[in-house]
């Protein structure tokens, strides 16, 4: 067997326990595999760097068992890198998915605004046009809650969507509220009872 030829292959140092394996199981798995001799040099003078794998054998088999570490060095690199992506990737969607998770960035958000009875019907419009020219412009989701014990007070409208949506909606609506109020003016407290009337028919 005087045709034994020898190489050696730098390791990067995290990488030497993946070539050995747990009590050596793959650097012996390797060696089966490939029928040559490997053998990993672990007091060089950077070490903890890299270390030489020495294998020997046939040349041919010296090419086999190179070929096989390399597979096993990209092979990892492959894996690490795709496990990364979906693991990160998992993380972002669960947060655009779950209204309720509130206090990050891309959850939604809600919040509610009191509308005056009297500006309820304007800020619905005619048929909810107004109310969907808000969601359209907004991307956020505005709903009148019609409750039953509402007094003749303020009507709550919520606001669900992205933070930056939420204000934009609000800051809408509340320029509505306050151009009804410049209308109306002093005949306020007349039309407060046909206000509620309005209110109640357009928000469903």
């Amino acid at each position: 067997g005087g045709l034994g030829t020898t190489e050696e292959i730098m390791l990067p140092g995290p990488k030497v326990g993946l070539i050995i394996g747990k009590n050596g199981k793959t650097i012996k798995q390797l060696q089966e595999q490939s029928g040559a001799k490997m053998v990993v040099i672990q007091d060089g003078p950077n070490t903890e760097y890299e270390k030489p794998l020495r294998i020997s054998g046939d040349p041919s088999k010296v090419e086999h068992a190179k070929q096989l570490v390399m597979e096993l060095l990209c092979d990892k690199e492959l894996q690490g890198g795709g496990g990364g992506g979906p693991g990160s990737g998992g993380g972002r969607y669960d947060d655009v998915y779950s209204p309720h998770d509130q206090g990050n960035g891309l959850a939604t958000n809600s919040t509610e605004v009191q509308v005056p009875k009297i500006a309820v019907g304007v800020v619905i419009g005619r048929g909810g046009d107004m109310i969907k020219k808000i969601q359209a412009e907004t991307g956020c989701r505005v709903q009148f809650h019609q409750e039953r014990d509402d007094g003749p007070g303020d009507k709550r409208c919520y606001l669900q969507g992205k933070p930056h949506q939420v204000e934009q909606a609000r800051q809408m609506i509340e320029d509505l509220i306050a151009s009804v109020n410049v209308s109306m003016g002093n005949r306020r407290d007349q039309e407060t009872r046909q206000g509620g009337g309005r209110g109640r028919g357009g928000g469903s």
